[in-house]
């Protein structure tokens, strides 16, 4: 009798844990490895040196200020210049004879435009070092105008300046 062979079957391997074990290699391949910086300058971190600042909670003095209010008046801003110091006023219209003649007696000019505030900054800052320089602005205005403000303070050489703020009730 002749011998029937078997049909050979085939054979089926699950491919599910080699994926499973792929990834797990590249995961820590990925890990585990550091990639060079492009260039060299990339690799550099950038140092800032921040400038001390503490808040000051004294209140300002009454006399060598000149204060810039900052207003809404019928919905138009309204920008006012005024020094409490009446011999540095009397130096500053002097200087400035253009000024308007009430500043004598009130202390405080409407200025209409920042090229006019920036020199009676400049003028007030050059006639006294001792001048405190103060910003007073309305809480509804937008913070354009004061920005606006501390932008006339640096083309005229300011560098401090203070804010008038409201104490907060606790």
């Amino acid at each position: 009798m002749a011998k029937v062979k078997k049909k050979r079957l085939g054979f089926a391997v699950d491919m599910t844990p080699l994926v499973d074990i792929t990834f797990l290699l590249l995961t820590f391949l990925m890990f585990s490895s550091t990639f060079k910086a492009d260039t060299e300058g990339s690799s550099q971190q950038i140092i800032v040196e921040r400038p001390a600042a503490a808040a000051d909670t004294t209140f300002l003095p009454e006399k060598d200020l000149a204060v810039i209010t900052v207003g809404i008046d019928k919905g138009d801003t309204v920008m006012t210049f005024g020094l409490s110091n009446k011999n540095t006023r009397e130096d500053l219209l002097k200087v400035l004879p253009s000024l308007s003649p009430n500043f004598q007696a009130d202390a405080v000019i409407k200025v209409p435009d920042s090229t006019q505030m920036v020199t009676l900054l400049r003028t007030t800052a050059s006639l006294s070092e001792k001048t405190i320089f103060v910003i007073d602005g309305d809480r509804a205005l937008f913070f354009k105008k004061i920005q606006d403000i501390m932008e006339m303070f640096r083309v005229a050489g300011v560098r401090t300046f203070n804010y008038v703020t409201d104490k907060q009730r606790g």
